[in-house]
């Protein structure tokens, strides 16, 4: 990459995508971006549990590849972020 295309940009999907990513960041001058699918397997399973359409989901995360949390929720326009925290904890003590 450095000497065949310098201006290209490297997408990382590897697992573990922060190590790699910053390896070759500190010890390369290529250009690198890492990406982490976490949110998006998050986003199937909260689908699946609502029984929903992918379409009718929307999650609103903060974070940055592997550190993502969810703060919201939405299925259509209603705010089911205490269901799904609900369905999460399974009846135990969550919130």
């Amino acid at each position: 990459m450095e000497q065949l295309a310098p201006e290209a940009f490297i997408l990382n999907f590897t697992n573990p995508a922060g190590i790699v990513t910053e390896a070759v960041s500190r010890y390369s001058t290529a250009k690198i971006i890492g990406l982490c699918n976490v949110p998006i397997n998050m986003q199937h399973m909260i689908v699946g549990m609502l029984g929903a359409q992918e379409s009718e989901v929307k999650l609103r995360f903060a974070g940055l590849n592997h550190m993502v949390w969810v703060h919201k929720v939405l299925q259509g326009r209603e705010d089911v972020t205490g269901k799904v925290i609900d369905m999460l904890c399974d009846g135990r003590r969550c919130r």
